[in-house]
């Protein structure tokens, strides 16, 4: 009991954390007063109309900005740090999650504003760069040399400058002159002796730049041994099948391909990179640096990340999956939002009813749909998956939070799926639960959401479980009509479930489909029974796909079957002439399907793999 009480403490604890203190404002309007804010890619946009909307958390609109509002009448207001803003008719409507919003009017004028908040909120140190960045043109070798830069061509390039009667000023050497992404060396062959080029240049009347940028190769050797202490990359933590956590680099997707990324929060990051600079100033003789690649998307504050639960468990070669078939009433949704609850007897009782059958059937793992259950039964779920070692999928009901005000009327609604996985130690029982709160709500769920006033609250975070030898993942509905989303652990994944509330059955059905061959992997979706089409289906032929297939009835009912986990690893591992040769059974692998991952998994080296290396994205 003990267990229990301290697992339903835990979730309470969690879910009270999701909520947090934001500090919203309105500033209104007179007639005809003009709005200007700090967003320099929509100057020409300016000034605003009713309907514009920014968020300055995350998005600088590949451009600079700064969280400031000016206006015509001299009003203002600014924040420290990011917040978000909708134009209306006759007012802006401003919100901010991280710090206190100060607005006020000075004089009459937008020009009073703007030099009101600039000497108060950013004044001038009285520092200028350089003054041959004013009144020197400036020469960059990208257009070219592209990514062909190289000390032949970046002298001829400064000599036809000076022979057709332009004045030298400053050059900068784009990129590709170094030897990799965060090894800022000259690249030996394309730059034979670029002291002496650097010294011409100097001679010819140039001052000389590189570009630089923040991102770091993640396979350099020397770089992963001198990072071991103090590193200076963005990290994530990674927790063990023991609940130990580690970090390891973020790899980022951006214009040259995948790269770990410098934290420029972390001191240490600051320091590194520094030293870096100081060593080309010293070495070479350069004068300043085109700094590039640093635009916020690339820090993924609010991205998504991916973290991997591993249970340890006896393997199972086959895995007994069974669909809770019951009816979700649309009427529970908006009672929430509504503050109105319904816990009935009849309700828990059709619960009972699944649960039952499940024992009967003596299956590993059962999957209910999206907001099926009311989070004050998790105790139960709790119990009986320790007790009888069935594991649960199930969508909870959405739960609704304080916003800000703990008397506001407005929520912050959560959208949750919870996973519990049992295991023992020794002889005790025990079960691991985990969140996933989703990701994306759907159009519908937003319009009903913000129809009553709520916030609807998007989660970050995709799970991979591993639990008695078996790679799933779990999704929340909408979240796989994203193909980043559902794509990100391909190759892994021996099982795919994803929990429904869902009436477009066929354009779902046809995502599942091609899912499941293209991620080659078993897809399980569970629908509510009155829209149906709750399915397991395997990477095979379209006679062949469904396994099981239902929908409707008026009683709760729960439809079994076995998913052959070592058989579909076993026809993964074999070539495409061989997996032909069986073409009975599963559709051969898709173009680029990573065999070793498989390779791993039959030798039980994934786990520890994933651990070590954790390169998913």
């Amino acid at each position: 009991m003990k267990n229990i009480l301290v697992g339903l403490a835990f979730l309470l604890c969690s879910v009270l954390l999701f909520a947090g203190n934001e500090d919203k404002q309105v500033l209104f309007l007179q007639k005809g007063e003009k709005v200007w804010t700090g967003v320099v890619n929509d100057g020409a946009r300016m000034p605003l109309k009713p309907g514009y909307k920014m968020d300055f958390k995350g998005d600088n609109k590949s451009n600079q900005v700064q969280p400031l509002i000016l206006t015509t009448a001299g009003q203002y207001v600014w924040c420290e740090e990011p917040f978000a803003f909708e134009m209306k008719e006759d007012c802006v409507e401003i919100s901010s999650t991280q710090g206190k919003i100060i607005m006020g009017k000075v004089g009459s004028t937008l020009r009073e504003a703007r030099q009101y908040v600039a000497d108060t909120f950013f004044p001038a140190s009285g520092l200028l760069p350089d003054t041959i960045l004013f009144s020197s043109p400036q020469y960059n070798t990208w257009i070219e040399l592209n990514y062909n830069q190289n000390q032949e061509d970046v002298l001829k390039y400064a000599r036809a400058i000076l022979d057709n009667g332009f004045p030298p000023g400053v050059i900068t050497i784009d990129d590709s002159w170094q030897e990799d992404f965060g090894v800022w060396k000259f690249h030996p062959k394309r730059f034979p002796d670029p002291k002496k080029m650097i010294g011409e240049l100097h001679r010819m009347g140039f001052k000389v730049s590189l570009w630089v940028c923040p991102f770091v190769s993640p396979d350099q050797e020397h770089l992963v041994r001198e990072f071991r202490e103090n590193n200076p990359l963005l990290l994530r933590n990674v927790t063990d099948k023991w609940g130990n956590t580690s970090q390891v680099p973020y790899i980022i997707q951006w214009w040259n391909g995948y790269s770990a990324i410098l934290d420029m929060s972390n001191p240490d990051a600051c320091k590194w990179f520094e030293a870096q600079l100081n060593f080309l100033m010293e070495e070479y003789g350069i004068d300043g640096f085109k700094f590039d690649g640093g635009n916020m998307e690339y820090y993924p504050d609010d991205a998504i990340d991916k973290t991997f639960v591993a249970i340890k468990g006896e393997a199972k070669k086959k895995l007994r999956v069974a669909i809770a078939n019951t009816k979700i009433y649309e009427k529970y949704f908006e009672d929430v939002l509504k503050d109105v609850y319904d816990r009935s007897l009849d309700r828990y009782e059709k619960l009972e009813e699944i649960l039952r059958l499940a024992v009967k059937e003596k299956v590993d793992m059962i999957v209910f749909p999206e907001c099926y259950l009311p989070y004050e039964w998790l105790a139960r779920l709790y119990r009986f998956s320790a007790t009888n070692k069935i594991a649960i999928i199930s969508g909870i009901e959405i739960i609704a939070l304080n916003h800000s005000d703990e008397n506001s009327f407005q929520k912050d609604i959560l959208n949750l799926t919870a996973v519990i996985l049992p295991y023992k130690i020794n002889n005790y029982s025990f079960a691991y639960m985990a969140f996933h709160e989703k990701i994306h709500f759907s159009p519908e769920e937003q319009r009903m959401v913000v129809n009553y006033s709520h916030f609807p609250r998007e989660g970050k975070t995709l799970q991979m479980f591993y639990w008695h030898d078996v790679f799933f993942s779990v999704y929340c509905c909408f979240e796989i009509a994203s193909i980043s989303l559902r794509s990100a652990f391909k190759n892994y994944l021996d099982l795919f479930v994803a929990v429904e509330c869902n009436k477009d059955i066929n354009y779902f059905s046809n995502v599942m489909g091609s899912l499941c061959r293209d991620m080659h992997c078993y897809c399980l979706q569970v629908n509510t029974s009155d829209y149906g089409d709750s399915r397991l289906i395997k990477p095979a032929s379209s006679v062949k796909m469904n396994m099981m297939r239902i929908k409707g009835g008026c009683n709760e009912a729960i439809l079994v079957e076995d998913v052959d986990i070592d058989g579909l690893r076993n026809f993964q591992r074999k070539q495409y002439e061989l997996q032909r040769d069986e073409k009975d059974k599963f559709k051969t692998t898709p173009p680029g399907f990573d065999v070793s991952i498989v390779d791993a998994k039959l030798h039980k080296r994934l786990v520890k793999r994933i651990q070590e290396e954790l390169r998913m994205d």
